[in-house]
């Protein structure tokens, strides 16, 4: 099973599978903070799930019973096939871990839940299915097999784990062969496990307790997926696939391949022909007819990136694609060179950046525009209103009744939230650059795009006017904070600039530091600025001198990339382990007090009324601290 996407909060290129760390114009944008003292708060001891929605993110697909059981990051997704080129969604149901990979085997679904180990789901009533029982794995879970009584996990940071799971509820570890780099996937036959790591590894699993390797062969590329076919082995790598000849298990050895451009994260076999999930490529068609040198027979171009697929004649005439934060293809492959489509499932898309006005939530949610959220119930949160929009919404900001939306290609929009069930668009504002961060004060919103800063006259929303621009040698804006008449604003080259806005006609640079890390989120506390770095942790500055920010504290929280204060603490997201609650009364001596893992990449949040709401890539996320 692939890992989660090693994207980051960008959009220009198109964020899916592999994007460069130092993109330009990653990062987040904060709105103005209070500037009077962080004071202390009540002890937070528990960090409490409350709910989530906008689920996207489809990892793996499984067939069964006139149903297509899903793993999403948040958790199990049912749809029914009822009609096959028409699923229709029929229950959710929330894991606690990110659901990267599932079998389904006698009504039963095994889920591979990554830190949350395997989770052990009831699908007897798929309009209702019950989680009935557990393994914690001790590392992270990515891939699971089930052949019989035992299911075969693999554990990123142990290797193989075979379990008993004759009596679902409790399954029991029996055996494990942790003799195994970088393993990925498992599948299992005839008394062989096939695990793809960074090649492949044959293990006797014949008695379960006491797996052997029996054979294998190291490769210079990783190995995503795998899948065995009579004596072959298809490998999907990040370069095209390998054919593995078993004819000896001993001594496999490789006698074929084919690149591809994108990395293929998922195979599947339909009569003599070879489907591969090829990312950003979309499905590309591999004639078998030679098995052991696959050619190219033909390409499905999909919406944004393909990392899985799957079929069963047996349940539908059709194949499936995971196109991971878009939908689920339904491909008709009569003709398999040219798969067509012939339905699909709408998914959202990536969760960016979150704002609130009273009890509803105004995400960005990249390609598919603006969505309202009702959260009078945190513990429900329901959509009612979306709004599309021609770029790609990438971060929000409201001051009073006025939205402002970084729309990527499509500039600055304005909405009027007068009836916030209603967003009526109020003025639009075009730039050159991709418009990637926004902060808003006192009528002026400050814009970037890549290197360029607009402060904008926005008084008027249906005629936003340029007051002036900044450019910065130093290349992109990664984020942004406006505080008084101070703007601080973090570039890609570690840089944090301070300007003087209190004329934003005329805004001129008073200070700043390098701070010699990736700065994606800012906040500010009376004279005390809290940096989300993302290579440090969250860094706390003394900015009583503008001109010369000091050096104050740090927590190392890798990949942090986002920060919100409220009451005494400083609650950070980061991009792999969720959200961390720092102490902060005394800024001098911070102190993490409280901890939450979300399924998959934080990108931004906010805190209204004790509500921690979390753009978490693959949904939006409801917590609160206790």
């Amino acid at each position: 099973m692939m890992q989660p996407p090693a994207s980051y909060r960008c959009f220009w290129p198109i964020f899916i599978l592999i994007v460069p760390l130092l993109c330009a114009g990653c990062g987040s944008a904060s709105e103005e903070r209070p500037l009077g003292e962080v004071t202390a708060g009540t002890e937070i001891a528990e960090i409490s799930y409350l709910g989530s929605t906008l689920w996207t993110g489809v990892n793996d697909i499984d067939l069964a019973e006139g149903y297509a059981f899903c793993a999403y990051y948040n958790g199990l997704v049912v749809l029914s096939l009822a009609d096959p080129s028409a699923p229709r969604l029929v229950s959710l149901l929330r894991l606690p871990g990110s659901a990267l990979d599932l079998t389904v085997s006698e009504g039963i679904a095994y889920v591979a839940d990554g830190h949350a180990g395997l989770q052990v789901v009831d699908l007897s009533d798929p309009a209702a299915p019950r989680r009935i029982g557990a393994y914690a794995s001790a590392g992270y879970v990515t891939s699971v097999w089930v052949e019989g009584d035992f299911a075969y996990l693999i554990d990123r940071d142990r290797g193989l784990i075979v379990l008993d799971v004759s009596e679902p509820t409790s399954p029991i570890r029996v055996g494990e062969y942790t003799d195994l780099e970088c393993p990925a996937a498992v599948a299992v036959r005839e008394g062989i496990a096939y695990v793809a790591s960074c090649g492949l590894s044959l293990l006797d699993v014949a008695d379960p307790s006491d797996p052997r390797e029996i054979g294998g062969l190291r490769l210079p590329v990783r190995v995503n997926r795998l899948l065995v076919r009579e004596r072959l082995a298809y490998l999907a790598t990040d370069v095209g696939i390998k054919v593995v000849n078993l004819a000896d298990e001993s001594q496999p050895i490789v006698s074929g391949s084919y690149n591809t451009p994108e990395p293929v994260l998922g195979l599947h076999v339909a009569g003599t022909h070879l489907y591969l999930a090829n990312g950003k490529a979309g499905v590309t068609v591999l004639s078998l007819a030679n098995p052991l040198s696959p050619g190219f027979a033909g390409n499905y171009p999909t919406a944004s990136a393909a990392n899985q697929i799957t079929g069963d004649p047996e349940v539908s005439p059709y194949l499936y694609v995971a196109d991971e934060v878009t939908r689920i293809d339904v491909l008709s492959v009569e003709e398999p060179a040219h798969p067509r489509e012939v339905g699909r499932h709408d998914i959202p898309s990536v969760v960016q950046d979150v704002a609130v006005l009273g009890n509803h939530a105004f995400v960005a949610n990249f390609t598919d525009g603006l969505q309202v959220i009702d959260i009078e119930d945190p513990n429900d949160p329901r959509p009612v209103t979306r709004i599309d929009t021609e770029g790609e919404a990438v971060e929000v900001a409201i001051e009073g009744t006025t939205l402002y939306l970084a729309d990527g290609s499509n500039g600055l929009l304005i909405f009027d939230l007068s009836d916030p069930l209603d967003p009526s668009p109020a003025g639009h504002f075009a730039t050159h650059d991709p418009v990637e961060r926004i902060a808003v004060s006192a009528g002026v919103a400050y814009v970037t795009g890549l290197d360029h800063l607009f402060l904008l006259d926005v008084t008027h929303p249906e005629s936003p006017s340029i007051l002036s621009d900044y450019r910065n040698e130093d290349g992109a804006f990664l984020s942004l904070l406006v505080s008084g008449d101070l703007l601080f604003l973090a570039d890609e080259g570690g840089e944090l600039l301070v300007l003087d806005v209190s004329n934003p006609a005329y805004p001129r640079r008073v200070g700043g530091i390098d701070t010699g890390g990736l700065v994606a989120g800012i906040a500010r506390a009376g004279n005390d600025l809290y940096l989300a770095d993302f290579t440090k942790g969250l860094r706390i500055f003394d900015v009583t001198e503008p001109k010369t920010p000091t050096p104050v504290a740090e927590v190392e929280i890798p990949g942090a990339w986002d920060v919100a204060l409220h009451h005494g603490f400083a609650y950070v997201i980061d991009r792999d382990r969720g959200l961390s609650v720092i102490r902060v009364a005394d800024p001098l001596h911070p102190e993490q007090v409280a901890s939450f893992v979300t399924p998959a990449h934080g990108l931004g949040l906010t805190i209204e009324n004790g509500l921690v709401l979390l753009a978490d890539y693959a949904s939006l996320f409801l917590v609160s601290a206790k």
